[in-house]
């Protein structure tokens, strides 16, 4: 087995948007990659899983773009989740939704998780964690999802 495998598959599953992104900013990238790994940890400990367009997916955007302020400050935290939702448009998603609806649903928990983050600078992984989980189930909630 190739030791550079890992790290191969990982610039691979990049559009070409993080692509550049990452050559600009190695170490931003780096931290990008923690953001989505506390991510996607935090959203299995609430859900038990990682969805595809439902409450779990809004709960992911958002912790990862929050963290990702917290780790590299939001103006840079918006350039990479843009650039991480610049990808094919066309054709339907597994869940039977348009990836438009899915991009368009991403960029919006995008940067209501950044905005979150904003305003929770100090807070710890799990403090956070805990602040979008109930802002997700808020009657009132500002993200979005397709699917119950």
């Amino acid at each position: 087995m190739r030791r550079d495998s890992g790290v191969s598959n990982i610039w691979n599953s990049l559009t070409d948007t993080e692509k550049k992104l990452v050559i600009r900013y190695p170490l931003d990238a780096l931290k990008v990659n923690t953001a989505k790994n506390i991510a996607t940890t935090q959203t299995e400990k609430k859900f038990g899983y990682n969805g595809l367009g439902d409450r779990s997916d809004a709960f992911r955007h958002g912790m990862w773009n929050a963290e990702m302020v917290i780790l590299i400050g939001s103006e840079k935290a918006e350039m990479f989740a843009t650039a991480h939702e610049d990808k094919d448009i066309t054709g339907l998603e597994v869940d039977g939704h348009t990836k438009l609806e899915h991009k368009n649903m991403d960029i919006h928990n995008n940067a209501e998780g950044r905005i979150i983050g904003e305003n929770n600078k100090t807070a710890s992984e799990e403090q956070l964690a805990e602040i979008i989980y109930n802002a997700v189930y808020d009657e009132n909630t500002n993200f979005i999802w397709l699917n119950n």
